[in-house]
Order: structure tokens, then C-alpha cells, then sequence
């Protein structure tokens, strides 16, 4: 962490915000759900919760099998350093406030309990697949195959069928009914596609356990169809490479309005053209070339520049009390009512020379394209 922090304050020599400023625009404002423990996501908290909880199972039962020996402080020394970062982390960050907070970034030491945590799985999987049947195989199977936060809730509901008596009814209820309540809970605070994996995870453990007894084969069969449907789905979308590979940046099979009206920039302006944008148009400058005069997603690090960042939002799209992605939504309600006249003032302001609008904003000025959603406006004539 101190190796980011040095330099940052090497930049922010010559221009320092107070900490009740770089609180307020990057803490309260601009990322809230980076910084604040008391804004992050319920999700958030019910995964990593459950990955703890499976690391800690995990690691039970390394320690239990006389692997551990005097390698056990190698586990346990980090992951106390990463207990202890993340208290802090909340304490100076909700209760006394400080700067060191903001760019160390302590929370982020949750890196190292999921490197931990998944050394400890990989070997418990292994174990799994080595020394159990064919219902034990789709169990590590399962583990392996549930991704993003649903492999945290399928492997806490293997570690807890494990130890609670894997095969015995009492404990598959027990360890079926904690795991689907703590998914539901998940399920309700994400998102739709990250739910939709979670409930296919969950439906091969749970369809492992019921294929015990005279139906095994088919258990044995669902982890080599689920590899099977992987990789045939990876063959139907990529064609096979030949010859060496060649790392390649393309933007070409990305076909959205935002990109459709990024490119259309492009075509309509000059190189070095500024546009007034939504606040979550980044697709202007990543695709479509052209720099703007700010958005929501693209703040700066340096104090000097994070202060005139700020300023420019403000001026752009107007000052809201909100933080974090409500923030970005009321700005974005007010874009779409932006008038002519304060379009005209950021464009004497800051030399902009045409403005992406929101299709239904009304306007004065030449639209020079426009597509389902948004449209192009010339400001000046400098930008055709």
C-alpha cells in the first residue's frame, strides 16, 4: 500500500486538498462504494462472508490432517494483518476520517484473504476429487466450475454438507437450507446475471447430493457436460487460432447507442474537437476518440486536478447531495434537461464545440446526428 502512497504525495506537492474536501468529493461523492464500509453492497457483505467462512472451514480441516506443521503462521499472520487493515479501514474512514485512508486503500487487503482462501479450497477440492466417489468428485466439480460470487456460496455449501455428515439427510438439510437462505439473501441484493449463475451453481450441488445411490452415473456425468457445454460455447464464439497469437484491441464488436454515437463523434468533428457529454458517456473517448469536457466516471487522482474535476461536474450538470452511482443517475436526470443557454455557457467557458444530448432534449441547435437514443448538436462552428 505505501508504494501508492509516496508518489501520490509527491504529486499533490504543490496542491493540497484538505481532507474534509478529498473526503467529500472522492469518499462522499465520487466512490463511496469503494471507501465507505457503511455503502458497500449487501451483496458484498453475504459473499465475502461466506468465503471467510469457507476459508475458515478450509483451513480446519488442512490443519486437522497434520498437513499444516509450521507453515500455519504463514496463513494465519496475513490473514490477521488483513482483519486488522480492514478495522482500521472502517474506523478511519466512518468514524475519524483521515487521508491515508483514501489512498491506501485498506480494504483491498481482501485480495490477500481470497489468494489465501483459494489455496486452502484447491487443496481441500483435491483432496475431494482424489479421495471420495462419484458424489465427492461433483461436489469439487461444482466448486470449480461456480464463478464470480457464487463460487463463494456453492463452496461454503460443500465444506458445510462436508462437515456437518456428507450423505446423511440431517446434515444435507442443514447445509442445503443455510447455504440457499444465505443465497437468497445474496440474490436479492445482486444482480440479475450474477443471480442467474448462482442459481445454476447451486443447481448442480444441490443435483449432485440427490444423484446418491442407484443414479450416480448421472452425477458422474454433469461436471463432463458442464465442461463439455463450456467448451463448445468457447469453439462457437472464438474461432481457433493458427500460427502465433497476436494480442489485438478492438472496439469493432461492440454495437450499443453509446458506441454508435461515440463513432458518429468521431466522424463528425475534427481531431482535437470537445464535446459536452452525459456523465456516463466514457464510450466518446475510448471509441469514438474525442476528448469532453468531463463525465462522472473519469476523475482524476492528483488533488489540483480532482478540485478542478469537481468543479467542472458542478458546472456541467449541477451540484447534488447524493453519492456514488445515486449521484450518477440524478446527474444524468438533470442532463437530460440541459437548455441551450447553459450549453452555450460551458462551451464560452471551457471551448466546447458540440454536445451528445439525450434524444427527447429539446434544442436550438443543428443536430448533425442522431440515433435511437441520443444525438450530436453542433455548439460552434469550430467542431464540423
Amino acid at each position: 500500500m505505501w508504494l501508492w502512497w509516496l508518489p501520490f504525495q509527491q504529486v499533490n506537492a504543490d496542491f493540497t486538498l484538505s481532507s474534509e474536501q478529498l473526503f467529500d468529493i472522492l469518499g462522499r461523492f465520487r466512490a463511496p462504494h469503494h471507501y465507505l464500509p457503511s455503502q458497500f453492497r449487501t451483496a458484498d457483505y453475504v459473499t465475502t462472508a461466506a468465503f471467510a467462512l469457507a476459508t475458515a472451514l478450509a483451513y480446519q480441516k488442512w490443519h486437522a490432517s497434520g498437513s499444516a506443521g509450521t507453515y500455519r503462521l504463514v496463513v494465519v499472520v496475513p490473514l490477521l494483518g488483513v482483519a486488522v487493515g480492514c478495522i482500521a479501514g472502517w474506523l478511519f474512514a466512518e468514524v475519524w476520517p483521515l487521508e491515508i485512508v483514501l489512498t491506501v486503500q485498506p480494504f483491498r487487503l481482501l485480495a490477500i484473504l481470497k489468494w489465501i482462501g483459494l489455496m486452502l479450497i484447491g487443496w481441500y477440492c483435491t483432496g475431494l476429487w482424489r479421495n471420495s466417489g462419484v458424489a465427492g468428485k461433483s461436489f469439487a466439480a461444482s466448486i470449480c466450475l461456480s464463478g464470480g460470487a457464487a463460487h463463494s456460496l456453492v463452496t461454503l455449501g460443500v465444506l458445510l454438507w462436508d462437515r456437518v455428515g456428507s450423505g446423511r439427510l440431517p446434515g444435507m438439510v442443514l447445509a442445503s437450507v443455510a447455504v440457499i437462505s444465505t443465497g437468497m439473501l445474496w440474490a436479492l441484493a445482486g444482480s440479475g446475471g450474477e443471480t442467474i449463475y448462482l442459481a445454476a451453481s447451486f443447481g448442480l450441488v444441490i443435483a449432485a447430493a440427490r444423484c446418491l445411490g442407484s443414479f450416480r452415473w448421472i452425477a458422474a456425468a454433469m461436471p463432463a457436460a458442464v465442461f463439455g457445454l463450456i467448451a463448445l460455447n468457447v469453439v462457437a464464439d472464438r474461432p481457433v487460432p493458427v500460427g502465433p497469437l497476436i494480442p489485438e484491441i478492438s472496439f469493432d464488436d461492440i454495437h450499443s447507442a453509446q458506441a454508435e454515437i461515440a463513432r458518429a463523434a468521431a466522424r463528425h468533428s475534427v481531431e482535437d474537437a470537445l464535446f459536452v457529454i452525459p456523465p456516463d458517456l466514457g464510450e466518446i473517448r475510448t471509441i469514438g476518440g474525442r476528448a469532453a469536457v468531463t463525465d462522472f466516471k473519469s476523475i482524476p487522482f492528483s488533488h489540483s486536478a480532482m478540485a478542478e474535476w469537481f468543479d467542472r461536474i458542478e458546472t456541467v450538470y449541477g451540484r447534488t447531495e447524493l453519492g456514488g452511482f445515486p449521484a450518477l443517475r440524478d446527474l444524468d436526470e438533470r442532463y437530460h434537461a440541459i437548455t441551450d443557454q447553459h450549453l452555450r455557457m460551458i462551451a464560452e467557458r471551457y471551448g466546447a464545440d458540440l454536445a451528445v444530448l439525450y434524444k427527447a432534449t429539446q434544442t436550438g441547435f443543428p443536430v448533425v446526428f442522431e440515433n435511437d437514443r441520443y444525438k450530436i448538436v453542433l455548439i460552434t462552428q469550430q467542431g464540423n
